[in-house]
Formats: structure tokens, sequence, C-alpha cells
């Protein structure tokens, strides 16, 4: 029994590299497969060996900066496996060189098939993945990394679609959707061919991996047991924050129910903040305000440690602690009201 049966999948360039390792890892879970790209004898040879698996798949030729061959692909997944429930954005062409020497029309493919194929695919799913459907793009350590000397075409793609990523996880988590970005490092038929062209870039960039090899689209994306029982907690979890939404918290807070019980409020006096338990009624807090609440335990250590330090002081010092009592009781007797404050004008 796979953790994804009975679940319907979608994945963009599926015919070779990562795109192929993920389809297969996800035929192994149980899920349903719709295989999209633009060579069909490569998506035929893919489903072929879903189909020798026991699993299911259905090809699809789509070129995703065609529209009308995305909502065609959505369409035809959907009416064969009757719905969907995962959709991952594999396909992006490539423009390496400098920026000086790019050519423009390999900077705009790159941009249409990456960021708004991405944007188109999820557009064109959403309807169906409302109510529990997943979103994984796919980008690359080259968005975040700090050289990005002859790939930075590339990379701002790839950064362009985690941007998208992270606008889809909060616009869309109160319709039920989580979106994700998974950076697979994978030689891929692609990569391959680029560091076949750079003597000695392979070992340059495996020296920088702990492990010392390359990832296996397919093995490494595959669940073992371990696996098993964490999508098992995040079960556990997704009941909970229908519970917390059944309350009364707002959409966005509930994907942080370890969190939410309290938060920082106000602030009574610098580097003093004031900690409240959340009206599960109001909505007119921002969510992220729960993230605070990280810092209720640290809190109330220093506070601990003050008053602790403040007792050691003191009772080391007499005079120190006498000085404190005279000033205590000096503001107190200033805070005392006046009969004026007392009596109005009039009375």
């Amino acid at each position: 029994m796979g953790t994804l049966d009975g679940r319907v999948a979608l994945v963009t360039g599926a015919g070779q590299g990562v795109g192929r390792g993920i389809a297969l890892a996800l035929a192994t879970e149980g899920a349903a497969v719709g295989l999209a790209g633009r060579t069909e004898d490569k998506l035929e040879a893919v489903a072929d060996e879903i189909a020798a698996r026991g699993g299911k798949a259905v090809t699809v030729v789509c070129d995703v900066t065609s529209d009308t061959q995305v909502e065609s692909a959505v369409g035809e997944t959907v009416a064969q496996f009757g719905t969907l429930d995962l959709l991952v954005n594999n396909a992006q062409e490539y423009a390496f060189g400098g920026l000086a020497d790019l050519d423009l029309d390999d900077v705009e493919a790159s941009w249409q098939s990456g960021p708004m194929g991405t944007l188109r695919m999820m557009r064109a799913a959403l309807p169906h993945l409302r109510d529990g459907g997943v979103v994984v793009n796919v980008s690359s350590g080259v968005a975040s990394d700090g050289d990005s000397a002859g790939v930075g075409a590339y990379a701002a793609a790839k950064a362009a679609i985690e941007t998208l990523t992270r606008t889809a996880a909060m616009e869309w988590a109160n319709e039920g959707i989580r979106a994700n970005v998974v950076v697979p490092f994978v030689k891929s038929p692609s990569v391959e061919a680029v560091l076949s062209s750079m003597l000695g870039a392979e070992d340059h960039v495996l020296s920088q991996v702990p492990l010392g090899r390359w990832g296996d689209a397919e093995a490494d994306a595959v669940a073992d047991d371990q696996d098993r029982q964490h999508a098992l907690q995040a079960e556990d979890h997704r009941v909970e924050r229908t519970r917390l939404e059944q309350r009364g918290l707002s959409p966005r807070a509930r994907h942080v129910p370890e969190i939410a019980h309290a938060r920082v409020d106000a602030v009574l006096k610098p580097g003093r903040p004031r900690l409240v338990e959340p009206d599960v009624n109001d909505r007119t807090r921002h969510p992220r305000l729960c993230v605070a609440a990280t810092l209720v335990q640290p809190l109330a250590e220093a506070r601990d440690r003050d008053a602790h330090r403040h007792d050691e002081e003191c009772s080391e010092r007499p005079d120190l602690a006498a000085q404190l009592a005279e000033a205590s009781a000096a503001q107190d007797h200033s805070q005392q009201p006046k009969v004026s404050d007392q009596h109005g004008a009039g009375e």
C-alpha cells in the first residue's frame, strides 16, 4: 500500500530526467500519473515503465508555453482519472551564458517555459486542486547561490518560480491548497550536456556536496517507512488544522497550530512584550503574529534570570537593597492621587 493510493498527479517535463524520476516515484507510491511533455516517444516509454510496475499513466503531448495545450493537458488527465490532486511543474528550458552574451530568444524561451509555464499550469489546475490539492514546483540551487555567473538568466527564472510558489502558498491556503518548492540535485540529460562542455565542472560541483554524489530523481523521492510515518503525522496536523478552523481561527492561522496558542500582542516597556491568549473569534489580527509566540519561553526565562540576579545583588549589598526600597516608596507616593484629581471642579 502506497502513501498516494487513489491520488492523481500531473507531471510536466515527464519524458526524461527529473520529471521522469518524479513520475516513476509517484506511481510507485500508488498515484495515477498524467505525463506531460513535448516528445511523445519519451512519454510513452515512461508510461510503459509505469505499466510494467502495475501502475496507471496517461500521456499528454504538451508545450507549457501554449495556453491551449496546458488547458488540454489538465483536461485530459482529469477526464482519464476523474480528478487531480497533485501538480508537479518541472518543465524548463535552459539559457546559459554571461549576461552580455546571452541570446535573448533563449532567455525568452527559458522564461516562458519556466515561470510562465508554471503559472499557466497552476491556474489551469486550480479548480481541481481546491480542498486538499498540492502544487510542487521544481527550482534549482542557483536561484539562491551567491555566485550565479554564467547562469544568471536560468537563476532568475528559477527565483521567479520560487516567488510564485510562495505567493500561491499564501493566496490559496484558504482554498485548502498547499504549494511547495523542491530543489533536486540530479544529473539530468540537460545538466550532463552542460557539464560535459566545461572541463572539470562535475568534479568541482561534487566537491561541494557533503554526500559526494548526485541525487537520484526516483530513488531519493520514494518514501521509506520513516517517510510514511511523517506522512501520517502530517495528516494528523491536517485534521488538527480543520478542528481549529471550525473553532473560528483564520484560514492562514490554522496552518501554525503549534504556535497559535499565544502571541506577542503589545509592548508595555522596551523589550518586555505582553503575552496574551488569542481570541479565536478575532479575525482582525494578522496570523503571522502567531510566529512571535516562539519568543514566549525565552522571554519567560530571561525574566526569571533578571529576577534571580536582582535578588542576589540585593543580598550581597544591603545598601543597594535599602536604596531600591526608598526609590520604590517614593515612586508609590508620587503616584497617589491628589484631592484635586479626585473631585471635579463643579462638585
